[in-house]
């Protein structure tokens, strides 16, 4: 069955609430509003009565419908008046007046018979004669944003004189008597002072009205296309069994404020976007105090997004049905994670630690070979992991992919048993709560990143890092498997000693974090020195992790007595963002990681990857590298990345990627007036630009990051089959008795035909 396809105009499904720019009065902002009339006599009548207000009066010339329903045409006024507009909001007003003795006539038809001062006599003199004069005066003011219209109605009861009386106000105001305590003389509006129709005028009460209730101005979000019908009908529901895991898959922050939790796992509800917009960068957020990162917009990005007419990006989120698909494969993985299965062998990692067997150190004759190393420590050559293979091997042993995948990939991460998973501190990852919480959960270690937002005030990594312990809290785990999780959520610093020393002891005391990254790529003394500075003051009360490691030296340096740097992190050169290896710029690859596995000091230290891996995962697991790091691999426009995308110019849906150095990082950090010197020139132009900007782009199979966690495991996994073994303890205890050379360096035939293959 197919899924529909929209040929016109795709479906609204939720709208960007404006918000009062930080540094000037906008359009959308709560003290500005743009009416649709060119009548100065009712523009002066507006501003006396929305005194609050700056009112800015619009000739738009827009046709209006005929029809004596007045909401309907408000509404198509209002709308008509939105696109003539720029697809800007725009107050309009429409007049109605309902004469008893008329039939209710004029109605919404009165400025055709009203205007002249012809028609209106005839109506005072002639057509009443003898008939009831009695009659109801109407304002209806609409606003429409793309999404929604909203009107405020003011009505007035009253009487239609027998004469044409007065010269003050404008339209039919000399013909119409408001029946007052107010007007006890029974005066036309035409024969009031300006102050004495204020009074009591409906357009007064209409605008009151609207002051009591103002529009929150937005513009539409789109629905992305749902899935195939097939697709909905082979999900098994009655395998979702764990209320803990039901729980957990509507802990998000998109779902959580007006979604309840439903056994057929379906969220239907949507809460407004909330937009702020200052000189250097747009925020979108899924509620204003929310500390996630939000879907970030500078001027850099405008080049590459599709744009509306008015300047605003094309935004989308998923649909019922897919966030449906979404929240089953959350609750699916959280059973799969949080089961007393899994906690026993994380439980026997950690009691027996001590014994887990160690890298083998064997050297590889294909690695030093490709690798140019002669002898021991000379390197002629680069090499990419993606060059890299592994010889698959038969055994007598039966290694079920789906269990290792499920029970077989944790090992010994710092001073835990963890994944040989974990996500890195790129802002664009790490910068959600729903991920940290989610990474966690899967009993990966995440970072949350220092800089981006984080650097225009650290305390949003505190609030960051809370509400993601809160969120854990909240689900009512067992009390060791809540304590592993929190265990998890960790923190990125910098390479200041007394600074970052400073945020340390901060986040230690208010968020209990315990597990923190030295995230620097700097090769000079202060790494060292903020490692010392945090070992000196907390000694084993915490993992300290460094990376990317600049070279040998360093890495010594870093596991001497007075630092034992729980883990090292190995920069794998050519990351997504970098522009090292494009650049003629440094370049790590694999010749540090090699040396640093071979060697045996380093066999009480963590090694980890990072940045250009791919799925390049089974030669890592067979050198002995004890964890990789992702970034986008395992959150790439997903629903924990608040569900929310912007339009590429290229048709795809997509969400900011941009490196850590790059022009648009600095232009957000620059926002900071301590970062702005360092950031950018005097000028406004940004300096010492490092990475790329770019994007992560939204897959239709991948509604939840649940589900790029799970296809990487599977990739290990399979090595793991391939080796016939059913875990990493397995996998070390293997290499350390089988002596065959079991690593391959792939030609460029053999890539280019597994290229083909894979079409």
């Amino acid at each position: 069955m197919p899924r529909k396809i929209y040929y016109s105009r795709p479906i609204t499904i939720n709208k960007v609430l404006h918000t009062k720019n930080d540094t000037q009065i906008s359009k959308q902002s709560e003290n500005y509003i743009e009416v649709s009339t060119s009548n100065e006599n009712k523009l002066r009548e507006i501003r006396r009565i929305l005194k609050k207000y700056e009112v800015i009066g619009v000739d738009l010339n827009i046709e209006e419908i005929q029809s004596s329903d007045p909401y309907k045409v408000i509404s198509e006024k209002a709308k008509t008046a939105f696109e003539a507009n720029g697809y800007n909001p725009i107050l309009v007003e429409d007049t109605s007046l309902d004469i008893k003795g008329l039939d209710g006539k004029p109605g919404t038809y009165v400025n055709d018979f009203c205007s002249s001062v012809n028609g209106r006599r005839m109506i005072a003199t002639e057509w009443l004669k003898g008939k009831d004069r009695s009659a109801i005066a109407r304002v209806l003011l609409g606003i429409f944003d793309g999404v929604d219209v909203k009107y405020w109605e003011g009505t007035v009861v009253g009487e239609i004189s027998e004469e044409l009386l007065g010269s003050y106000g404008f339209g039919w105001d000399d013909m119409f008597i408001p029946v007052s305590e107010d007007n006890p003389q029974k005066k036309t509006f035409a024969q009031m002072s300006a102050e004495e129709k204020d009074r009591l005028s409906m357009r007064r009460k209409a605008l009151k009205a609207f002051q009591k209730d103002p529009f929150k101005f937005g513009y539409p979000v789109y629905q992305l296309p749902e899935p195939y019908e097939q697709e909905l009908q082979r999900v098994q529901l009655d395998q979702i069994t764990d209320g803990k895991a039901r729980k957990f898959a509507y802990k998000l922050e998109c779902l959580e404020s007006n979604n309840r939790i439903k056994k057929d796992m379906t969220a239907t509800k949507y809460s407004n976007i909330h937009r702020t917009d200052n000189s250097y960068f747009t925020r979108f957020l899924l509620n204003p105090n929310t500390p996630s990162l939000g879907l970030m917009l500078t001027d850099v990005d405008r080049k590459h997004l599709k744009l509306q007419k008015n300047g605003d990006p094309y935004l989308w989120q998923m649909g019922p049905e897919r966030r449906h698909l979404a929240l089953v494969q959350r609750a699916d993985f959280f059973m799969r994670h949080q089961n007393p299965n899994v906690h026993q062998i994380l439980d026997r990692l950690d009691q027996d630690r001590e014994n887990f067997p160690k890298r083998n150190n064997r050297r590889s004759i294909t690695l030093e070979h490709a690798l140019g190393i002669e002898g021991y420590s000379t390197v002629t050559q680069t090499l990419s992991l993606k060059e890299i293979g592994y010889k698959k091997l038969s055994s007598p042993n039966y290694a079920s992919r789906s269990r290792s995948s499920d029970s077989g990939l944790y090992t010994i991460i710092g001073k835990h048993a963890r994944s040989i998973y974990a996500i890195g501190c790129l802002p664009w990852v790490s910068g959600w709560r729903d991920v940290i919480v989610t990474a966690a959960l899967g009993h990966m270690p995440v970072f949350v990143h220092r800089n981006n937002i984080n650097a225009i005030d650290f305390n949003n990594q505190i609030r960051l890092i809370s509400e993601s312990i809160r969120t854990i809290k909240e689900l009512g785990l067992p009390e060791l498997a809540e304590k592993r999780a929190l265990g998890n959520i960790g923190a990125a610093l910098g390479c200041d000693p007394k600074e970052d020393l400073r945020k340390a002891k901060r986040l230690f005391k208010e968020t209990g974090t315990k597990l923190f990254r030295i995230y620097t790529i700097n090769s000079d003394p202060r790494v060292k020195e903020t490692a010392l500075a945090l070992r000196q003051y907390f000694g084993d009360q915490i993992e300290i992790f460094v990376g990317q490691i600049a070279d040998m030296k360093q890495c010594y340096e870093l596991i001497a007595n007075d630092i034992q740097v729980d883990g090292l992190i190995a920069g794998h050169g050519g990351g997504r963002q970098c522009t090292s290896a494009t650049n003629g710029m440094a370049l790590t690859t694999l010749e540090e990681l090699y040396n640093l596995l071979i060697n045996r000091d380093f066999n009480n230290t963590t090694i980890m990857v990072e940045g250009g891996i791919g799925t390049s995962v089974g030669a890592l697991l067979v050198m002995g590298v004890d964890g990789i790091l992702r970034n986008a691999q395992l959150a790439s426009c997903v629903i924990e990345q608040g569900d929310l995308y912007f339009e590429h110019r290229n048709g795809e849906f997509c969400q900011p990627y941009h490196g850590s150095a790059s022009a648009p990082t600095m232009i957000i950090e620059s926002y900071h007036k301590d970062n702005a010197n360092s950031r950018l020139f005097p000028s406004g132009r940004t300096k010492n630009v490092e990475g790329k900007s770019g994007y992560i782009y939204y897959r239709e199979k991948a509604n939840s990051m649940t589900f790029d966690i799970d296809q990487f495991k599977h990739y290990a996994a399979r090595t793991l089959a391939d080796l016939g073994v059913g875990s990493i303890w397995e996998l070390r205890e293997f290499l350390d008795k089988n002596n065959d050379e079991l690593l391959r360096i792939v030609s460029a035939d053999a890539a280019y035909t597994a290229s083909a293959w894979r079409g």
